[in-house]
């Protein structure tokens, strides 16, 4: 299973301390580069080394809100695509202001596997967190299409980090006979399933929401897109409803 190298990274996550004393806080649209070794420290890093190397320079795209403030802490949206530039979906970014959230997403090398896009995916967090405060009962995930895929498995494996998933008109990976070690925290967590109403993605995303239901994972949502194609993206009204329904884990805390 190509997931089953990325399990230490859990502790390395929350061992980051969320409080950033950086001084020079980067807002906007920006790139970000660095190493698995920056973030990880080499010991760590070197683990994964198979997989991305401890001196390969990667590079994240990221949008942090302009009234970024540590006192109310973003959330982050972490988004997987499928080409090699990730380009900020239209409407995108405006929608990540209005929700308080940073976005962030992997810019692919032409070699990335499953496994090196599901690492850079995870390690955005503590990349994030070496410079930002950040809520961590608002990490969220987002892939469309290929990305979806890998966006929905990260969200399988990762419950405890990642609080809510969209998966856009993609097969969302679910599991086969073998459940999910951690199902009964997927059951605390939110997925939202995007597609139009004619497009195939349609009927696979219904078949991956039955299989959630049947296992007790009931706070689903399947949002149908009426004219939405195959190769199309969620735009930001649907976005902010999809992020509100997201939320309401986090406000059903207060």
């Amino acid at each position: 299973m190509f997931l089953r190298f990325l399990p230490s990274i859990f502790l390395i996550i929350f061992s980051v301390n969320s409080m950033s004393f950086a001084q020079d806080i980067e807002k906007g649209s920006f790139i970000i580069k660095a190493t698995s070794g920056d973030i990880l420290g080499f010991e760590m890093a070197s683990s994964y080394s198979p997989v991305l190397e401890t001196n390969e320079v990667m590079s994240w795209s990221v949008h942090v809100p302009e009234n970024y403030n540590p006192n109310d802490p973003p959330g982050i949206m972490v988004y997987v695509g499928f080409r090699k530039l990730v380009k900020e979906p239209p409407g995108w970014m405006s929608a990540m202001d209005d929700s308080n959230l940073i976005w962030i997403s992997a810019n692919s090398s032409n070699n990335n596997i499953e496994r090196k896009k599901m690492l850079l995916a995870i390690l955005s967090l503590p990349l994030l967190q070496m410079d930002y405060v950040i809520n961590t009962n608002r990490i969220y995930i987002a892939g469309y299409q290929h990305g979806g895929e890998i966006a929905s498995a990260a969200a399988r494996v990762y419950p405890n980090i990642i609080k809510g998933g969209i998966y856009i008109n993609c097969d969302p990976r679910t599991w086969g006979k073998k459940l999910p070690p951690q199902i009964d925290v997927m059951k605390e967590n939110r997925y939202i399933f995007v597609s139009g109403k004619q497009n195939i993605a349609k009927q696979v995303m219904r078949y991956a929401i039955k299989k959630y239901n049947k296992e007790g994972i009931n706070n689903t949502k399947q949002m149908i897109i009426n004219h939405m194609g195959i190769t199309e993206n969620i735009r930001r009204p649907k976005l902010l409803e999809a992020i509100e329904y997201l939320d309401q884990t986090e406000n059903s805390d207060d």
